[in-house]
């Protein structure tokens, strides 16, 4: 089945001056749409950084994101589907969506 990870309206807003602190909080309208098998989302530097189950029973989502002085922020949004298989999304802090391979 063709996968679509994508969500729309992302935006970040800094917790405080963005120079030597890079954290802040993520927000989307909606969710990936389709049969999946799940969506998951992550918050953080885009390295490692755990992944939720989304709720799909609200329209989109927000999460904090925390990164040391030279990470940026990074939302990633990945669906679950075609027996496990998993295709990511990352969007960056002006809300530019790059596909994870």
């Amino acid at each position: 089945m063709p996968v679509d990870p994508q969500v729309s309206g992302v935006t970040f807003t800094p917790s405080s001056d963005g120079v030597l602190d890079h954290n802040g909080t993520f927000s989307w309208l909606s969710w990936p749409t389709g049969a999946y098998q799940g969506v998951q989302f992550a918050c953080g530097s885009g390295n490692g950084d755990p992944f939720v189950d989304a709720d799909l029973s609200v329209a989109g989502g927000s999460c904090s994101a925390t990164v040391n002085v030279i990470s940026n922020p990074t939302l990633t949004i990945r669906v679950i589907a075609n027996n496990d298989q998993t295709y990511d999304i990352s969007y960056d802090r002006n809300g530019n969506g790059t596909l994870v391979q």
